[in-house]
């Protein structure tokens, strides 16, 4: 047991070590984005510019209008399981925005690492709430506002559009390992 490596949230303390001058240095493993840091700044902005485009839609939609659609009970389920994906998409996007380049290996996993997943359950659930709400509007047509009854399905499908070149951009994009030590003092 003495001799197996840790596992969990703080596994990767074990990458951190004192040094003689009392500031802790980092010696684990780096993800270095594999091309110039040009293309690494457009990367960025383009996966910030989705993620807000993925927020921003999911939660206009909810803030239409008061429809019909929108007072159905089986029309909030399909929202929030929308949401949650995405709110989770935001969430990895934001942390891998703020990991910089080379990022420390345990940032990647939690951020890099899982994007491509929770892009691809965003794409998911964004496309099933979009397709319930154009089931929901063929079978009861558009009742009060025309303009609100069609822009719901209209905006949950741009979320998914966004979740979609998230992912695959994402699956593009081979990161490198590096090695290397950084000084954290302690304040």
């Amino acid at each position: 047991m003495a001799g197996e490596k840790r596992r969990g949230r703080r596994a990767h303390l074990r990458d951190f070590k004192l040094n003689g001058k009392g500031e802790y240095v980092y010696n684990g493993k780096y993800m270095a984005w594999p091309g110039d840091e040009k293309d690494y700044r457009r990367h960025m902005v383009f996966f910030a510019v989705m993620a807000f485009v993925m927020i921003s839609m999911t939660f206009a939609a909810e803030c239409l209008a008061s429809v019909p659609m929108s007072r159905y009970p089986l029309t909030a389920v399909f929202w929030f399981a929308q949401m949650v994906p995405v709110c989770l998409t935001v969430y990895a996007v934001c942390k891998m925005i703020a990991g910089r380049n080379p990022m420390r290996s345990y940032v990647y996993d939690a951020s890099v690492g899982k994007l491509p997943g929770r892009a691809l359950f965003s794409l998911i659930f964004s496309g099933i709430c979009a397709l319930w709400e154009c089931v929901y509007l063929i079978i009861n047509g558009p009742k009060e506002n025309l303009f609100c009854n069609i822009a719901r399905p209209v905006m949950s499908a741009f979320c998914a559009c966004a979740a979609a070149a998230l992912y695959l951009r994402l699956k593009k994009i081979v990161w490198e390992k590096s090695g290397g030590a950084q000084t954290i003092t302690n304040s």
